[in-house]
C-alpha cells in the first residue's frame, strides 16, 4: 500500500438562509453561496490533488427535505468527484434523518443509484473502499435515532440517563462486533456522527446537551482503528491522539456562537509505519476555508458620549476591515440622557459594507430619579419648583435663567414678551 491522502470534512448544513440576502442574478440566498463556495474549495483540493479518499461526517443538509435545488448543487460537486475517480464516503447526520424510519433519508438518492465510487452509510456497518493507492476500511456510525435502536415498550419505564445509558451500551457492542472483523493488514477508520467525551461544543451545545447519548471514544476497540473521523459538533478539535480522533466542524459559521471559530476541513495521510510500533502512521492537518463567512460584533461603550452617534461611527471607521463582506451585530450602551442622540439610520449607513446586519442593539440605563421628600415639596414654591426639576435634567445655568424669567411672568399673569 502507497500513501493514502484523505480529506475529512462535516457538517455542510447546506440550506442555511439566516443572515442571507438575495443574490440578483441567481434569486438564490446569498448564504446558500456560502456553502456552495466552501464545498467547493474541498473539491477543488481533492481534484487538483489527486486525494485517494475524500470522507464526510455527517449533516450535508439543514433540512431532512432538501430542496431539488440543494440536492442539484450536491449532485454537481459529486459527479465532479466521480468523473475525477475520488471515492467519496458520505455518513448520515441528524439533520439528514427523516422523522419516519420509513421514509428515505436525504442522501439516500446517491445509494440508490448505486454511482460508481460513491458509498452512503444510513446505517452502522463496516465498508471496504478501494483508492487509486489501495483499500482501505470504514466502519460507519451514523446518527442512530433512539427510536431505531431501542423499542418503545424498553424506554418507557426508563429515565433519559437510563435509556441514554442503554444506548450507548448497544452503540458500543456494535461498534467493536465490527472492529474485530477487521483485517490488520489494512488501514481502518472509524466514522462517527454524534457526541464523544471530552469534545468541547460549540453554538450546538445548548441544544444537544444532556438531549442525546455521548460515547466514550475508549469503548469502542479503538486499537483495530488508525483514525476516527468526527462530526455533529461544529468546532474543529482533536479529541484523542491515539488513535488519532477530529471534529472536522462545520465548513461556515451558523450563528454568532461559531464567530471566534476557524471554519474548515482535515488532510489526513495514512502510511506504512517506518518505526514499527504499528502498522499504520497518520499525519494531518487543519486547511481553513477561504469561502467562511466571518461573522463580527461590534461592542461600543457610548454611555459618557454626548454625541454617542458620533463615537459609534468612528467605531465603526475603525474596525472597517472586520466589519467588509461579515455578518456584523452592533451593541451600543447609551443612558436615558443620550438615547434620543443616537441615530440609527446614520449607523446603519455606516455599515452598508457588511454582508448582514444582524443586528444594531441598544443597552440603555435609566437614571432613577430622585423624588423630592413631601414635606419639601410643600414648602417650595412654582418657582423653586422648576428650578429644582431643570438642575436635574442638567439645563445650563444661562438657559435656565431665561425659562425661569418667563416662568415668572406667567405666573405673575403679565404673559411672555
Amino acid at each position: 500500500m502507497r500513501r493514502l491522502e484523505i480529506l475529512h470534512f462535516s457538517d455542510v448544513h447546506l440550506g442555511v438562509e439566516s443572515y442571507s440576502r438575495i443574490d440578483p442574478a441567481t434569486g438564490l440566498p446569498s448564504r446558500l453561496r456560502d456553502c456552495l463556495d466552501a464545498l467547493d474549495e474541498v473539491v477543488d483540493l481533492a481534484i487538483a490533488e489527486r486525494v485517494d479518499l475524500v470522507l464526510f461526517t455527517g449533516d450535508m443538509y439543514k433540512s431532512r427535505d432538501p430542496s431539488p435545488t440543494h440536492q442539484r448543487e450536491l449532485a454537481k460537486r459529486i459527479a465532479r468527484l466521480i468523473r475525477a475517480g475520488i471515492p467519496l464516503f458520505m455518513l448520515v447526520g441528524n439533520h439528514d434523518l427523516p422523522n419516519s424510519p420509513v421514509r428515505a433519508h436525504a442522501i439516500e438518492v446517491f445509494e440508490t443509484l448505486a454511482l460508481d465510487r460513491v458509498y452512503v452509510a444510513g446505517r452502522p456497518g463496516r465498508h471496504l473502499i478501494e483508492t487509486p493507492s489501495g483499500p482501505i476500511q470504514v466502519v460507519a456510525l451514523p446518527w442512530v435515532p433512539r427510536s431505531r435502536l431501542i423499542r418503545h415498550e424498553e424506554a418507557k419505564n426508563l429515565t433519559l440517563s437510563e435509556l441514554n445509558q442503554r444506548i450507548v451500551e448497544m452503540v458500543t457492542a456494535i461498534v467493536q462486533g465490527y472492529a474485530v472483523e477487521l483485517d490488520p493488514s489494512l488501514p481502518a477508520i472509524l466514522a462517527i456522527h454524534g457526541q464523544v467525551y471530552g469534545a468541547e461544543y460549540g453554538s450546538e451545545r445548548s441544544t444537544t446537551l444532556g438531549q442525546d447519548y455521548v460515547l466514550s471514544l475508549g469503548d469502542l476497540a479503538l486499537d483495530r482503528f488508525d483514525y476516527v473521523a468526527l462530526g455533529h459538533i461544529h468546532k474543529m478539535q482533536k479529541v484523542r491522539d491515539r488513535p488519532l480522533a477530529v471534529y472536522a466542524g462545520s465548513l461556515q459559521r451558523t450563528d454568532f456562537g461559531e464567530e471566534r471559530e476557524e471554519k474548515g476541513f482535515v488532510r489526513l495521510t495514512i502510511s506504512p509505519d517506518p518505526v514499527g510500533e504499528r502498522p499504520f502512521c497518520v499525519e494531518w492537518r487543519f486547511v481553513p476555508v477561504r469561502a467562511s463567512r466571518p461573522f463580527f460584533t461590534l461592542e461600543v461603550d457610548a454611555s459618557t458620549s454626548d454625541d454617542p452617534t458620533a463615537l459609534v461611527l468612528n467605531q465603526i471607521e475603525r474596525n472597517a476591515e472586520h466589519i467588509r463582506n461579515a455578518v456584523v451585530r452592533l451593541r451600543v450602551k447609551l443612558t436615558s440622557d443620550n438615547e434620543s442622540q443616537f441615530r440609527v439610520a446614520d449607523v446603519r449607513r455606516a455599515l452598508s459594507d457588511a454582508h448582514y446586519v444582524a443586528a444594531i442593539a441598544r443597552e440603555v440605563t435609566r437614571h432613577h430619579r430622585r423624588r423630592v421628600p413631601d414635606a419639601l415639596a410643600e414648602q417650595l414654591s412654582p418657582l423653586e419648583a422648576l428650578e429644582l426639576y431643570l438642575k436635574s435634567k442638567n439645563v445650563d445655568e444661562g438657559r435656565r435663567a431665561i425659562l425661569l424669567e418667563h416662568a415668572s411672568r406667567l405666573i405673575d399673569g403679565g404673559g411672555v414678551a
